[in-house]
């Protein structure tokens, strides 16, 4: 499974809108898109800003590097 599914798992799983998370970590919801359908790498700062501002919580970081 790719980082980008693994990011979105996560997101619905909290109940977030990919809006509300790409809004609280900077960027726009069509960036946050384009990375959850592969169409876009993640980088590891853009990850850690998505993963802590959109109220992830730590553990985020381990399971989507994990699979």
């Amino acid at each position: 499974m790719r980082v980008g599914q693994r990011l979105r798992e996560l997101r619905n799983a909290r109940g977030l809108t990919q809006v509300a998370v790409a809004e609280r970590a900077g960027y726009g919801a069509k960036y946050l898109n384009e990375i959850e359908a592969g169409k876009r790498d993640l980088p590891l700062t853009t990850m850690q800003k998505i993963v802590e501002d959109g109220h992830y919580g730590a553990r985020a970081h381990l399971i989507l590097w994990a699979r």
